[in-house]
């Protein structure tokens, strides 16, 4: 995840946090707030930093989310007044819960949170055809973008999953850093091999970003605009959750880590080589056709290289969260496989794509 300034911490304790936890007594007390009637059942729905805990009372169904520490109040004003101008602007994001005080923010052990009224779904992301429904609302939603919040409104995510290929490279050197100090450890050779293989590939889109990559076109994107963050009812995209990594970005990453994770879950293969491009063509062409701005030839040429940089960045990450990093490096061997792949087919991958425009 990317923090502003790496030097202060990124991941430290304080500053990262446990997943946040609701005991009954506290679940009451922001039932009350918010005047959400009798709790008759409550559950929590998962995520990875946030908790997500959906309720069913007697005035309907809800979902609380409270937040790590690092989200400010200031951030969570921002986001607010993001998505409700999504919910004006008739994009399916789920509506936020105003408690009788004219408040939408809770706090709960220093952490902040909010009421959201539950999306009814039967499923996620998880098919070619719904991708496709997905990344046509993706093209409609950036050029929601291009209109909206002036730059000065915005108040930057402190963390995120994005890095520029000058930042992976540091914090890839950092992650093999860590490991060099679990040397004891049997499989610390074979991680600190995968990280020399991610550094040597991330030194290579260094220059690449430097000629090129950082003239990117960037404006507000979701910033995990993926799977289970897109809910689903009969084929129609219904829900997009979790906005924590709003920011501005190269447009064109947004729709890298789309595809990225779009192949990498539905194909079935391990390797890029093996994944059906044709699917990822039609992405593009329909991320195109609801854009008023269609991609740039030079932005479909830096699609397969801002792919490659998806699963490295998991590889700099693991230099500052909490836990293993060998066995987190060692579960990335594969990604790590495909990012080279990628950079070594950029050429072709980008032509095909460009077809498809």
């Amino acid at each position: 995840m990317q923090m502003d300034g790496l030097s202060s911490g990124h991941g430290d304790a304080p500053e990262y946090g446990p997943r946040a936890v609701l005991d009954e007594r506290s679940l009451e007390a922001i039932v009350e707030q918010f005047n959400l009637g009798g709790v008759m059942s409550a559950w929590d729905v998962g995520g990875t930093y946030n908790l997500n805990l959906h309720i069913r009372t007697s005035m309907g169904e809800y979902v609380i989310r409270l937040y790590r520490p690092w989200v400010t109040r200031e951030r969570l004003l921002f986001l607010h007044q993001v998505k409700r101008a999504l919910h004006r602007a008739e994009f399916p994001v789920p509506e936020l819960v105003i408690s009788p005080a004219g408040e939408a923010i809770l706090s709960h052990n220093s952490r902040l949170g909010e009421v959201e009224r539950f999306v009814p779904h039967d499923g996620i992301a998880d098919t070619w055809e719904r991708y496709a429904v997905a990344v046509s609302t993706l093209g409609r939603l950036h050029h929601f973008f291009m209109q909206g919040p002036h730059r000065a409104s915005i108040v930057s995510a402190p963390i995120s999953n994005y890095g520029t290929p000058p930042q992976l490279f540091e914090w890839v050197r950092l992650t093999a850093e860590r490991i060099e100090r679990l040397a004891g450890n049997p499989e610390a050779s074979r991680a600190l091999v995968l990280c020399r293989h991610a550094w040597e590939l991330l030194t290579l889109l260094c220059a690449e970003w430097q000629g090129t990559g950082r003239h990117l076109p960037d404006l507000l994107i979701h910033g995990d605009y993926v799977g289970g963050n897109l809910l689903f009812e009969h084929e129609h995209l219904v829900g997009i959750l979790d906005f924590d990594f709003l920011d501005v970005r190269e447009r064109v990453y947004e729709l890298a880590y789309t595809l990225y994770w779009m192949m990498a879950r539905l194909s079935g293969e391990g390797t890029p080589e093996r994944w059906p491009w044709t699917y990822a063509q039609e992405m593009v062409s329909h991320y195109n056709h609801t854009n008023s701005r269609p991609l740039t030839s030079g932005e479909i040429r830096a699609l397969p290289v801002t792919m490659a940089r998806v699963p490295l960045y998991w590889v700099g990450e693991a230099a500052f969260i909490p836990g293993d990093p060998i066995a987190q490096v060692l579960s990335l061997a594969e990604g790590i496989t495909a990012a080279c792949w990628l950079w070594q087919h950029r050429q072709e991958v980008a032509e095909m794509l460009e077809g498809s425009s």
